[in-house]
């Protein structure tokens, strides 16, 4: 039962994001299998090396790319700032 509401509860939130939320919101959840990682450390990437507004400016180009390319450009804004 407490999974089914969990389930619920994340696509009302899903339906309240734009686009680019959601886009961004699926880049954390690729690059955490990408990456072997869980959902907390990249998400404390994202936000260390400031990928959101990345993802914001880059989201025409990036969203119609392939995963593994997007998972790349990703990689590389991330060790460009380390």
């Amino acid at each position: 039962m407490k999974k089914r509401k969990e389930m619920i509860l994340g696509i009302l939130i899903m339906s309240e994001l734009n686009k680019i939320e959601k886009f961004q919101l699926f880049c954390i959840e690729q690059y955490k299998v990408a990456k072997n990682i869980s959902g907390a450390k990249a998400l404390a990437e994202f936000e260390k090396y400031d990928l959101f507004p990345f993802l914001d400016s880059g989201y025409e180009l990036l969203h119609t790319q392939s995963l593994d390319y997007t998972i790349k450009e990703i990689t590389k804004y991330i060790e460009a700032r380390k």
